[in-house]
């Protein structure tokens, strides 16, 4: 056998070992047992919380060929008992995603595709006043719900109270916030409406 063949031969087998020793890491260190359903993990994914994680069919976390798919994980936090996250069927998320859902929900339709470093948040998580930020004061939260065949670019951060309707498009960076319609462009920071798809 050439050595060119012997070399991406060892190469293969070293890649799918150190991928699954990073899945079975990262489920070692998730603490949360209240996720249903099972995503096909190409990325780990570290569950954490005492909230419900679910899962609908054929969820993909991951992809080889995309930036951090070596150097990231994908975070999902359901930190109190009132609070959840789900994700619907078909839906694929990229590398370096993060949900964190403090006391309220977000939830991501079907068919939805999700760029690289995307995070996901239902809360401010500390008081805006200076004097309260760093314990008690008002802890403003709000749920999220992203609807079916949206398509986020990488980069984007979505902020609690946001409402994503059906088959939107959000350009790559944005900071996201507010309520938006179905089968539109929405871009910039803060994120707006640009025009209908």
């Amino acid at each position: 056998m050439p050595i060119i063949s012997l070399r991406r031969l060892f190469k293969g087998v070293f890649r799918r070992a150190y991928r699954i020793g990073r899945n079975i890491q990262f489920n070692l260190l998730s603490t949360n047992d209240q996720v249903t359903g099972s995503p096909n993990n190409s990325q780990p994914v570290l569950y954490l919380g005492k909230g419900s994680i679910y899962f609908e069919k054929n969820v993909k976390i991951g992809i080889s060929s995309s930036p951090g798919y070596w150097s990231t994980y994908c975070y999902l936090e359901s930190r109190s008992e009132t609070a959840s996250i789900s994700i619907g069927e078909n839906t694929w998320i990229n590398n370096g995603f993060s949900a964190i859902s403090e006391k309220k929900s977000i939830k991501i339709g079907c068919n939805c595709l999700i760029g690289i470093d995307v995070s996901i948040y239902d809360s401010d998580f500390h008081d805006l006043n200076p004097l309260k930020r760093h314990g008690g004061g008002n802890v403003r939260a709000g749920d999220v719900e992203i609807f079916d065949n949206v398509f986020i670019g990488s980069r984007v951060t979505i902020l609690k109270n946001t409402k994503i309707g059906q088959g939107c498009a959000i350009a790559a960076g944005s900071v996201v916030s507010g309520v938006f319609p179905s089968n539109c462009l929405i871009g910039g920071n803060p994120a707006s409406y640009i025009k209908k798809l």
